[in-house]
């Protein structure tokens, strides 16, 4: 069983690829029991001269893909576009991630989403412990309590998550969103933020972008 694309290429149902405009509702699914990924992936350079060209470095990983699928990845890289993976356990979404990582001579960074996840576990937060240690070293050092916490939500003591290590690590990087379909909507809104404009908005540190 096939699914056809326009161009007559067909690629097997169990693992449909499109590359989605988030304003569409890429977020809903009309199957809830499928698994959904993302990858996004933020080139500042082409790292593929063309399509033949990433083929090759993904058959050098493995990973043998369709003609379609290659084409995807190619141009989704190339415009600078999440990829929506819609698909079964097993049918090769995270497989695909790592081969494109593999191919482009960087790494993957993961969000496994469930039901609950915190923007905490997405972005990151400050390692309380560090900020308690630092205030006991640190007493009477400074002259008012502006500037304490001033040091105390500094850069130093924040543990990034998977969002931000991926916007801030000096090489591009994958970013894979395991199953998508199970966060609610106010997750969805923070994740549209960093797949549509590569930024987020942190209080504490303004506006990071890729």
């Amino acid at each position: 069983n096939l699914t056809e694309f326009e161009n007559g290429s067909t690629l097997p149902s169990h693992l449909e690829v499109r590359v989605e405009d988030w304003l569409k509702g890429a977020f809903n699914s009309s199957e809830p029991n499928r698994a959904e990924s993302f990858t996004a992936t933020r080139w500042r350079k082409f790292v593929f001269d063309s399509i033949a060209d990433l083929a090759t470095k993904l058959e050098a990983t493995g990973y043998f893909s369709v003609p379609v699928m290659t084409k995807v990845v190619y141009l989704a890289a190339r415009m600078q576009k999440p990829m929506l993976l819609e698909g079964p356990a097993g049918g090769g979404k995270t497989q695909l991630a790592v081969s494109v990582a593999q191919a482009a001579g960087t790494h993957v960074e993961r969000l496994q989403c469930y039901r609950g996840v915190s923007e905490d576990q997405a972005i990151g937060k400050f390692d309380e412990g560090l900020q308690r240690l630092y205030m006991e070293f640190a007493r009477g050092e400074h002259g008012d309590w502006q500037s304490v916490q001033a040091n105390l939500k500094g850069r130093d003591f924040f543990r990034a998550g998977p969002l931000m290590r991926a916007l801030e690590c000096e090489k591009p990087c994958v970013l894979l969103i395991d199953e998508l379909d199970k966060v609610d909507e106010g997750f969805e809104a923070l994740l549209l933020e960093i797949l549509s404009a590569w930024q987020l908005s942190i209080p504490e540190f303004g506006t990071v972008e890729a």
